[in-house]
């Protein structure tokens, strides 16, 4: 390890090895810590949202070696190739990445980009379908004209399924604190659509419940 921070590795193990493979495990180490929120009890989500702080500084602390890394494997090669020098701006934009990521975690009431919501969703759904209760499984996570759907089947009758009101509940009011900067964003609200075995029924929490109950709790 300490010959990879030193530059004393080829340019091509620094970059595939060192960033690129390294990255590939930690990102799919991520999306299992974000899968737990799935499964997790209401009262364990702060010590869920510690863990996955703490987890990316660390990943960010990495990347910041990693290009001082790269960069003092090119010099040691001589004069650096074009891709070279692309393979360590790949490097910077991941840690642009990784610092948004981390602020977006800490500070809940930034509003994230279309884009960033676009890769959150696409990462959930690669590890779906996930079992998130007795009978129930999430499918499917979309964003369609404001309202970000949890598609969800129940092996449930109508008349043995009672949706909750949502913003009365624990697992409402966590998602009011870790979603106000997307329902300040292009959110408008949520919905959790359950599909039964002889029918559908859909929960569902505004951003306007949402912010009126965060400004209630300030």
């Amino acid at each position: 390890m300490l010959k990879l921070f030193k530059g004393e590795l080829s340019i091509a193990v620094t970059f595939w090895v060192g960033f690129f493979l390294f990255n590939v495990v930690t990102n799919l180490i991520l999306v299992q810590l974000n899968n737990q929120y799935l499964t997790i009890e209401d009262d364990q989500t702060q010590t869920l949202d510690t863990v996955i702080l703490v987890f990316m500084i660390f990943l960010l602390l990495y990347l910041l070696l990693m290009i001082v890394a790269m960069y003092r494997s090119m010099h040691k090669e001589g004069k650096a190739s074009i891709l070279a020098w692309i393979g360590l701006l790949v490097i910077c934009l991941a840690v642009i990445f990784r610092s948004y990521n981390i602020a977006l975690v800490a500070f809940p009431t930034i509003i994230p980009s279309d884009a960033f919501i676009d890769i959150e969703i696409a990462q959930l759904n690669q590890s779906l379908p996930t079992v998130i209760g007795d009978g129930m499984t999430m499918t499917k996570v979309t964003l369609e004209d404001g309202v970000m759907s949890y598609i969800i089947t129940a092996d449930f009758l109508e008349r043995d399924f009672a949706v909750i009101n949502l913003i009365e509940a624990p697992i409402g009011q966590n998602l009011c604190r870790d979603f106000e900067g997307y329902f300040n964003g292009p959110v408008n609200s949520v919905a959790y659509v359950y599909n039964l075995i002889d029918g559908q029924m859909t929960s569902i929490l505004t951003a306007e419940e949402c912010l009126s109950y965060l400004q209630g709790t300030r």
